[in-house]
C-alpha cells in the first residue's frame, strides 16, 4: 500500500497530465470558435479519461476524481442551458459518492 505520501504525489503527477493534455485540447477547441466553455469541457474530458484508468486499477480515490469530474461536467451542462443534462450528471455525482462509501466499506472488510 502506498503511503499518503506517495498517494498525494501521484495525484499532483496525475493532474499535471490533465493539464498537459487539457490546455492544448483546450486552446485548439477554442480556436475552432466551438460554442461553450472550452476549457473546463477539455478539462474534464482528460480528468474523465484518467479516472476511468483508475477506476479500471481499483484506486480507492478514483470515485473523488469522478465526484468532482461529474460536478463540474453538470455546470457545464447547465451553462450551456442544458438542464436536464445537468441533473443527470448531478445523478451521476450521487452515484460516484455512493460508489466511494461502497469500495471503502468492501476494502474495510477485506
Amino acid at each position: 500500500m502506498l503511503s499518503p505520501v506517495c498517494r498525494a504525489g501521484a495525484i499532483l503527477g496525475l493532474l499535471l497530465v490533465c493539464l498537459v493534455i487539457g490546455v492544448p485540447m483546450a486552446w485548439i477547441l477554442s480556436r475552432t470558435k466551438a460554442p461553450g466553455n472550452n476549457w473546463l469541457d477539455a478539462l474534464t474530458t482528460t480528468a474523465s479519461l484518467l479516472a476511468t484508468w483508475l477506476t479500471a486499477r481499483k484506486v480507492l480515490e478514483s470515485w473523488w476524481w469522478w465526484i468532482v469530474i461529474d460536478g463540474l461536467t453538470a455546470v457545464l451542462f447547465w451553462q450551456q442551458q442544458l438542464p436536464l443534462t445537468a441533473l443527470l450528471f448531478l445523478a451521476y455525482t450521487a452515484l460516484a459518492a455512493r460508489g466511494y462509501v461502497t469500495w471503502r466499506r468492501s476494502m474495510a472488510a477485506a
